[in-house]
């Protein structure tokens, strides 16, 4: 599986291991929480699951508050790597 990254915003999670992060998708905004590793310098790694002409489908290391561990995402927005 290709990997990326996704620059997110950080915050603290309620646990001192635990950071709170949020980006934007495809007409919405995610928000969860991650182990503190899986955050590095302000971007979240994800795994990328399918691609489209604009848009990449990105699994993500836990689920999100309101659309599980899988969420559409602009291309543009992903770091391949």
């Amino acid at each position: 599986m290709k990997r990326g990254r996704i620059v997110v915003t950080v915050e603290k999670g309620m646990f001192e291991s635990e950071r709170s992060v949020s980006f934007n998708g495809v007409g919405q905004t995610y928000h969860l929480v991650v182990d503190e590793h899986d955050v590095r310098d302000g971007k979240l790694e994800v795994g990328i699951l399918d691609e489209a002409l604009d848009t990449l489908l990105v699994a993500l290391p836990k689920d999100t508050f309101t659309s599980g561990t899988t969420v559409r995402v602009s291309r543009a927005a992903v770091e391949v790597f």
